[in-house]
């Protein structure tokens, strides 16, 4: 019996050596899993890029001084404006330093003059001149003895002006796609409008406004749309300045003073052409 045995495994066991020599690998292939192309802000140096926004914005202004020799009882007058709409384009270049940009922009805006009025300010101190004031519906009282004389359709603010400056922004990277950047900016304009602003005068509203600045900050969300471009949506303020003392006669230069602020929604499309 035990011959029998073990005659049965030699057998077994030399059938088992033919089959696995003949059999195929039976060991699952080893497949080669290909990475994918996941798309993330590019590491870079240097670069330079070109780019185009547009904003959409509002905002308020005003002109006030004191005359040299003001009538009795004047206290100062005041030139306010309302801008309902702004439409502001721009188009640039912009360098780049890993992630820092410094660049040079210009464009036109143009802007949807509203309310446009002259303030004037008085100081009244007889009782009975008050008492008769007062029942008037034309002036409008700030304290017991003083009050403003409202006359619309007062200064011809511009409505066209052509932009030109520098900005800078810096880069914070959100995740793969996303980044913030805060932005400063400052730019020089010009007006496209020759009007003059209250009367009559051959000379351009350019020679009478001077100083003409502007400054902007805010910031601004980029996504990443391939290794080059981004989409960019922002929220801008920007500040205006100018000098137009002497463009008023008997005016106290030294009291002049002007205000005008516009909040914007701009939205960009940046394109980097080189990089290293």
């Amino acid at each position: 019996m035990l011959r029998v045995i073990l005659a049965l495994y030699i057998i077994f066991f030399c059938i088992g050596g033919l089959v696995a020599q003949q059999s195929p690998n039976l060991a699952p292939p080893v497949v080669a899993i290909k990475s994918k192309n996941v798309l993330r802000h590019p590491d870079i140096i240097f670069g330079a890029q070109i780019f185009s926004s547009l904003g959409f914005g509002s905002g308020s202004g005003s002109i006030s001084f004191i005359p040299q020799e003001p009538v009795p009882k004047f206290v100062d007058q005041e030139y306010v404006v309302t801008v309902n709409t702004s439409v502001r384009y721009s188009i640039g270049a912009a360098f780049e330093y890993k992630k820092f940009q410094i660049g040079l922009s210009a464009g036109p805006e143009v802007y949807q003059v509203g309310e446009q009025m002259l303030r004037t300010t008085f100081r009244e101190t007889s009782p009975a001149v008050i008492q008769r004031l007062r029942n008037s519906r034309n002036y409008i009282w700030l304290d017991e003895n003083t009050y403003v004389i409202r006359t619309p359709n007062t200064g011809a603010w511009p409505r066209y002006i052509f932009h030109y400056g520098i900005f800078a922004d810096y880069n914070f990277n959100i995740g793969n796609k996303f980044r913030f950047a805060p932005t400063a900016g400052i730019n020089k304009y010009s007006y496209f409008a020759t009007e003059s602003f209250v009367s009559a005068n051959d000379r351009s509203i350019n020679d009478y406004f001077t100083g003409r600045t502007q400054y902007t900050f805010g910031g601004r969300f980029k996504i990443l749309l391939n290794q080059k471009a981004y989409l960019g949506a922002g929220v801008i303020h920007r500040v205006t300045n100018f000098d137009a003392s002497h463009y008023f006669d008997n005016i106290r230069v030294e009291t002049f003073d002007q205000s005008y602020h516009q909040t914007y929604v701009e939205f960009s499309y940046t394109y980097r052409f080189w990089d290293l």
